[in-house]
């Protein structure tokens, strides 16, 4: 089932394409698991359950779709391997709206790692076809150019085919790292999880969502310093999270979380002794 929130004349639905398995260590990086464990669900291989949690934007009679889910673009192996569950995925969850795919005026990504892109994508027998042809995609230009050409260390978190596969939807649109998307939509740039990695801001009437990606990719990441081993550069991840969760707690803005298995959205606040955390909605 979907879960919906407002922000102004937006109208946000939240959308599981499944969930899947990662290590806990790498999840949280250095953080010792005595600190972690008891925040999170940990199984008998030390994974942790994850949600790949897409979000429709109603804008009037407009519909962007953000992020896209896993999909079947690693294949069975690869569903195996990360325990994935989908239950009919990113266009069941759509049709539970009444929304088809052939309805979705534009997909926004933050980056393109396959676990954020790769329900945007069916296997056709001989590689992949868009999910959404009718769709314009906006993406940042430098994480469109870093995952067709990515470091050795990263590429693991690409599958190129399926990336390229993407330019037979309708538009694809290049924008900078901090563009506006549309009225009210924007990009901003964080760098840490990858070099691009972007956060997507929701405002109006003087309401703010963020989407915050894998910056924080669930409600145990709140803490400015507990970033993930899979960043490239997680001394930025915790350079920005220290400016933008101080911001979020100060300004209340709304939270939404691509990873957290129970909770869509809320907010990040301040306890009286000076740390933060999440109060779920």
């Amino acid at each position: 089932m979907t879960a919906t929130l407002s922000i102004g004349r937006f109208r946000i639905h939240a959308m599981n394409d499944g969930h899947f398995r990662l290590d806990g260590g790498a999840m949280f990086g250095i953080v010792p698991k005595s600190q972690w464990a008891s925040r999170v669900h940990v199984d008998e291989e030390n994974r942790i359950p994850l949600a790949l949690r897409c979000f429709l934007i109603e804008d009037g009679d407009r519909r962007i779709l953000l992020e896209g889910g896993m999909g079947e673009v690693l294949g069975a192996a690869g569903a195996k391997h990360f325990a994935l569950e989908r239950s009919g995925g990113l266009e069941a969850r759509l049709a539970e709206l009444g929304v088809a795919p052939g309805d979705i005026d534009a997909v926004v990504l933050t980056h393109l790692h396959w676990d954020h892109m790769g329900a945007l994508v069916q296997p056709d027998g001989r590689g992949f076809r868009p999910q959404f042809p009718d769709s314009e995609l906006i993406v940042p230009e430098s994480a469109w150019k870093e995952a067709l050409a990515p470091s050795r260390r990263a590429a693991p978190s690409y599958v190129r085919s399926a990336v390229e596969s993407l330019r037979g939807m309708s538009e694809v649109t290049l924008v900078a790292d901090d563009a506006k998307i549309a009225p009210g939509l924007s990009f901003a740039w964080t760098g840490g999880h990858t070099h691009h990695h972007v956060l997507v801001r929701i405002e109006d009437a003087q309401e703010t969502a963020v989407f915050w990606a894998d910056l924080i990719p669930t409600a145990a990441h709140v803490h400015p310093r507990w970033v993930m081993a899979y960043d490239v550069d997680p001394i930025r991840s915790v350079e920005a999270k220290e400016d933008l969760v101080a911001q979020s707690a100060a300004a209340g803005w709304w939270a939404l979380l691509y990873h957290d298995p129970d909770h869509a959205w809320g907010r990040i606040v301040q306890t009286e002794s000076g740390r933060y955390g999440f109060e779920a909605s």
